[in-house]
């Protein structure tokens, strides 16, 4: 399969990983129209390297400001 494709996470690093997460999960959901990858790229991140309550803490920040 010769298809290539990238995520460009702009400024990802910069700020608080969950912010990434998010916005990373969100470019998951968006450009691939589910979310069924989206616990996937969780898993293989490592649910130990983040915190739930925390990326649904920056879920309603970025999304409700």
């Amino acid at each position: 399969n010769d298809d290539v494709t990238l995520i460009d996470l702009d400024h990802a690093g910069i700020g608080d990983k969950h912010i990434d997460l998010f916005w990373a999960i969100w470019s998951l959901t968006f450009n691939l129209k589910t979310e069924k990858y989206n616990n996937y790229f969780l898993e293989l991140y490592g649910k130990d390297k983040y915190d739930e309550s925390i990326l649904k803490l920056i879920a309603c920040i970025e999304t409700f400001g």
